[in-house]
């Protein structure tokens, strides 16, 4: 049995990123996701509700991380999804 550590460890070693880096990773793709649904159904935009729904502390951590993965705020992130060509990888990925 490994400690949870040791998990921590090798998950470095074999990726290069930390479990920490994934699992920020994984909430930013959950979180565009289900802006992505909200936008397609209609919804009200709301990056509050939807940090707390990917589990961010907030909206600001939300923010925080999106730019530092996206390179991007997340209503940039989602305007350029919508309009800018060079994204198309993104609308065919979800």
């Amino acid at each position: 049995m490994h400690s949870p550590r040791h998990v921590e460890r090798r998950i470095k070693s074999f990726s290069g990123r930390s479990l920490r880096e994934w699992q920020a990773l994984v909430r930013t793709e959950g979180l565009f996701f289900a802006a992505r649904e909200r936008f397609e159904t209609g919804q009200r935009f709301d990056w509050a509700g939807l940090a707390q729904d990917e589990g961010f502390a907030d909206q600001a951590h939300m923010s925080r991380v999106a730019k530092r993965i996206t390179g991007f705020s997340p209503t940039e992130f989602a305007d350029r999804f919508a309009a800018d060509e060079s994204f198309w990888m993104y609308r065919l990925w979800v």
